[in-house]
Order: C-alpha cells, then structure tokens, then sequence
C-alpha cells in the first residue's frame, strides 16, 4: 500500500463517524464537536465504559502529563546538540525540561505546566518525565542514538474536512543509510494483546503525517520493560486502519458520552464500574466466570 492508498483508506474508514461531525475544520470548529484520537484508546477493555464515563473527570497532574511532555525534552536532549542554533545543549534529563519550561511547545501538557502547576508539580513533572527517559535509554541501546533524525512527538494528522485529530505516539524516528526509518514508539500501560494493533496505529499515523511508509515500529514499554519491534507490511496497515476506525468511534462516544454501538468487553474492572445496571454483559461476567475468579461459586439456579 502506498501513502495515497493508505490515505483513501482511513478517510473511509472514518466515514461513519466524520458523517456525524459538522463540516468544518479543526480550527473552527467548536470544542465540543472536536474528536481527538489516540493510540491509548485502541488499548481500551471496555469502549462502552469509556464512553460513558467521558472526560469530565481528567484532571492534568505530573503522572498523566508526563508522557506528553516527554516529546520536547527528548528533542532538546537528542536533537539539542546537532543544532548550531542551540549550541551547548543540556546533557542531562532535568536540564532539558527547564530549557523547555523557559519556551514551552504549544502542547496541553507544557500548557498546564506552564500556566497552572505548582512549583512542587514541576518538579514531580520533571521526575517523571526524566524516569520515563531513563526507561526509554535503557531500552533503546545505544545512547543517544547515532541515527536519530528526528525527537519528540510529530504534529497530528487532522483530517481535511471535519474536526478531528489522530494523535500518535512516536517519540524517536531512526534513520537508515537505505533509506528506510523506524518510528520509536513509546508506550504506557503493559504488553497485552492490544499491543499490535496500538503499534499498527502509529505506522498509519505515521504514513498520514509524512507520507512515507516506515519500514519498522518498534514500541518501547518502559512501565513493563518490553520492547517489540513489528516490520511494517500491508497486513500491519490494514490493521493499524481498522484499529482507526475503532478507536474513533470510541473517542466519539467519549466526546458525546454516548455508548450506543460501541463493545462491551467484561474484566474484572466490571466490580467497579459505575454502569453495572442494565449492562448484560457485565452482569452474566460477575455472575460466572468473574464470581469463580473471585474465588466464590456461582449462584445457583
């Protein structure tokens, strides 16, 4: 598949969901119509729990800005020091974020930082951002990387006629002499089985930004200490399109809190969640294989 291909796929791929979105772009569109899609929400158990939850309850703090402001001091670290327009860049983590912090990117984790976190949340920031680092240069041996050719999170792909975004993950691109690249991944959460299908999102994220195919993902999990690469094929994209597609009508259902149509996939986060009653498939879970896992017998007829 080539880039045009890849491109004329998803924009059909999202057909159900762009229907429903007004005709106008990001920029003027108004915040409630506007559907931001990441790679975490393909790692999602429960669409339908996620929707009706909604956003209502995120609440920037260090632990979840972390990941998103790690992009620009990676830039700064890596790509600081190859610019003699930057000449004398920060050798270290710590000293990359304060250098960042002086001139923050217009980015919704730098944002909150720079306008609204105590000086005790920076410094929490700061630490997370630099452990996540020391994850990612552990992982990915050598460091720095002699091929790197591009840090920090690439722009995200906005489609060209309705309100909505398709963020990527991809913190690190690794140059060839051939010609090919390979997007460097970093991921939260553990290895599970969603895992390809969130690396076969960023290879299409990546073909819709630059319109080049990546011969290579590779995702790095540096809360669980995996690191798995995926060579890139048309099977992979036409992956990475359907999970697209999932994705944004889960995003949607978020924006809109609305659950209609989207999985039901019981777990054991079934005990908890606030939308038991009336949800059949949570509730033939709790009653069977959630009751034996917990240790109880199911009830009797």
């Amino acid at each position: 598949m080539n880039p045009a291909d890849i491109t004329a796929a998803v924009l059909e791929a999202l057909g159900p969901v762009t229907d429903q979105l007004p005709e106008a772009k990001w920029r003027d569109a108004a915040e409630a119509d506007r559907v931001a899609v990441r790679s975490t929400t393909v790692a999602i158990t429960c669409a339908a729990a996620a929707a009706l939850d909604g956003d209502d309850e995120f609440v920037a703090r260090p632990a979840i800005a972390g990941p998103g402001a790690t992009g620009a001091v990676l830039d700064r670290l890596l790509l600081g020091p190859l610019d003699p327009q930057r000449a004398g860049g920060p050798s270290d983590p710590g000293s990359a974020f304060r250098e960042v912090l002086q001139h923050p990117p217009e980015q919704w984790a730098w944002e909150w930082a720079s306008r609204e976190a105590s000086r005790e949340e920076k410094a929490l920031l700061s630490g997370v951002v630099s452990r996540r680092i020391a994850g990612i240069a552990r992982m990915l041996q050598p460091w720095p990387p002699p091929d790197v050719t591009q840090a920090g999170r690439r722009l995200p792909w906005t489609h060209p006629s309705r309100p909505l975004r398709l963020h990527g993950s991809g913190e690190v691109t690794l140059g060839k002499r051939d010609g090919t690249h390979t997007v460097v991944a970093v991921l939260t959460g553990d290895h599970t089985g969603a895992t390809r299908d969130r690396l076969a999102y960023e290879a299409v994220v990546e073909v819709l930004s630059v319109r080049r195919v990546p011969a290579v993902v590779r995702g790095l999990l540096p809360d669980a200490g995996r690191d798995w690469s995926v060579r890139v094929d048309d099977d992979l994209l036409a992956t990475g399109v359907a999970a697209i597609a999932t994705a944004a009508r889960t995003a949607l259902g978020v924006v809109r809190r609305d659950a209609a149509g989207l999985a039901r996939q019981p777990s054991p986060a079934c005990r908890r969640c606030a939308h038991q009653v009336g949800c059949t498939e949570g509730e033939t879970w709790l009653a069977g294989p959630g009751r034996l896992r917990l240790g109880f017998l199911p009830p009797l007829a």
